[in-house]
Formats: structure tokens, sequence, C-alpha cells
């Protein structure tokens, strides 16, 4: 991650989960939701960006060369194909694709750890919004709004709130909670075209 702008994401980042380890184990909602929302906003903003470049290293590379794919071994030029073999069907081809990973190295890496950090981020807010009391889970909600704000197509949050609105009691806040789940959910789906119909 080479430009400035990723560099950026990547001190975000750090710095965020700076404020998260920095909490003491007592760390009063207050103090801990802003901390874990900022970290978990930084950490998804980094995978997103690690894959992405990720990704596109791995195109480089398929396009360059085999793209790390094994070698297979050649037939001699006598040799007749197995009795009974066809052309690779689309379904096998589909399962190479399938079995493709994500480069090996330093993005690859980073991609894996910082989606695994943001996953463990949101389940410590998660516990807020689902346990705390209803004071402490409004307080959660407003936060969870403020993220969803912020970065709409966000998978993981939609399922903390899908998650939080199943163990709801207060009816008010229940509804609120799946309202927005379903506004994350919705703003993923591809529009239909008139042509599509």
């Amino acid at each position: 991650m080479k430009e400035d702008g990723d560099r950026q994401l990547c001190a975000e980042a750090t710095k965020a989960l700076a404020a998260v380890t920095a909490l003491p184990a007592a760390a009063t909602p207050e103090a801990a939701l802003p901390a874990l929302a900022d970290a978990a906003l930084a950490l998804v903003r980094l995978f997103e960006r690690a894959r992405y470049l990720s990704l596109e290293q791995l195109g480089r590379e398929r396009i360059e060369g085999d793209g790390g794919a094994k070698a297979r071994p050649n037939l001699a030029p006598s040799a007749a194909p197995p009795v009974g073999s066809a052309p690779r069907s689309g379904l096998a081809q589909l399962h190479d694709r399938r079995n493709l990973k994500l480069v090996e190295g330093p993005l690859g890496h980073l991609t894996q750890s910082s989606v695994q950090l943001e996953r463990d981020v949101l389940r410590h807010f998660a516990a807020y919004l689902e346990y705390g009391s209803l004071e402490v889970r409004k307080s959660a909600f407003e936060r969870a709004k403020q993220l969803s704000e912020q970065h709409p197509a966000w998978p993981a949050l939609d399922r903390t709130l899908r998650e939080a609105s199943v163990l709801e009691t207060e009816p008010d806040l229940k509804t609120q909670l799946a309202s927005l789940a379903n506004a994350g959910f919705a703003s993923k789906k591809p529009a239909q075209t008139t042509g599509s119909k």
C-alpha cells in the first residue's frame, strides 16, 4: 500500500485500535462505544481497500502468467486423451475459479487480519447493543446508525443489527434495529432495470 490515501487508512486503523486496547477493563459504555465504533469503521475501510488491491494484484498476475496455478504435466504429442474424456465443463471451470485464493504476501495477510479485527471489534460493540441496559442499547443503536450512514454497504454491521433486533425486547428499539438492518441490506441490492424484468 504505497499511495498516501492507503497509508492514511493504515494510520487511522492503527490509531483506532490503539484507542480500543487502551480502554480499561471496566470502561464505561460512554467511553467504549465511540472507540469501538471508530475502530470498526477504520478497519472495514482498510479491509475493503486491501481486498481490492489484493484482487487487483491477483488479476495482474493471472494476465501476466499463470498466476500461481500449478503447472500441468504435458502429454506427449502422440498420447491420445483418455477414452471418455470430454472438454472441461462450465461447472468444472467454475469450481476452479472458486478455489482461487487471495495473493499470499503482505496484502493477503493485511486483508485477512483487518477483516478478523473488524469482526472482533464489532462483536464487542454488539455486546453493548444486545446485552446492555436499555439506555446503553439505545446509545449503541445511535452509534450504529451513524456507522451505517458513514458506510452504507457494510454486511457485518447489517448482520450485527439483525442479530440485535432478534434479541431486543423493547418494541420500538426492536423495530428501529430491524429497519436499519433492512435499509443496509436494501442499499446493496442491485437496481433492477426495466429490460431485465
